[in-house]
């Protein structure tokens, strides 16, 4: 995810594997779990999240557990990004996801052959945009919004 430049993704800066120590895994960025509390942060929160999801769709690449817990806020910014990849799975996935709880994911996790448009639990029957164009609808419609935080940034670029 270097490559692309997502700020809102987490990754290893080191890992301690020698045989008398401890192994541990050091990753950034450092954050917090916090759900947010205004709609001026979940806008943000929205923007980060589908940066993200959307260039990992670029690559192939789904996710397949976003849920808050998996979603942190940088501990010194009014941003997040997500964690967790342990469930994530190239595009379209031939493999089902056996291990996640049924009754809180997708249903389409659980068969094979599945990609990035899954439903939203809540929203069963309505068409499903691709994180690119629910991502392109948050920054038309929120650009002064995202402007102070996102705009000098590529986050905010349109593609």
């Amino acid at each position: 995810m270097e490559n692309y430049n997502d700020p809102f993704i987490d990754h290893l800066i080191h890992a301690n594997t020698e045989e008398n120590k401890t192994p541990f895994a050091v990753f950034s960025p450092k954050g917090v779990m916090h759900r947010p509390n205004t709609k001026e942060q979940l806008i943000k929160v929205l923007h980060c999240v589908l940066t993200t999801l959307k260039s990992l769709h670029e690559i192939d690449i789904i996710h397949r557990d976003l849920c808050w817990d998996n979603v942190l806020r940088f501990i010194d910014q009014d941003r997040w990004f997500i964690i967790d990849f342990n469930d994530a799975c190239h595009t379209p996935s031939n493999t089902p996801n056996t291990q996640l709880a049924r009754d809180n994911h997708a249903t389409e996790i659980f068969q094979p052959d599945h990609d990035e448009r899954t439903k939203l639990m809540a929203e069963e029957d309505l068409d499903r945009p691709t994180a690119k164009e629910a991502l392109r609808w948050i920054r038309n419609n929120y650009r002064d919004l995202l402007r102070k935080d996102f705009l000098e940034e590529n986050t905010m670029n349109e593609s």
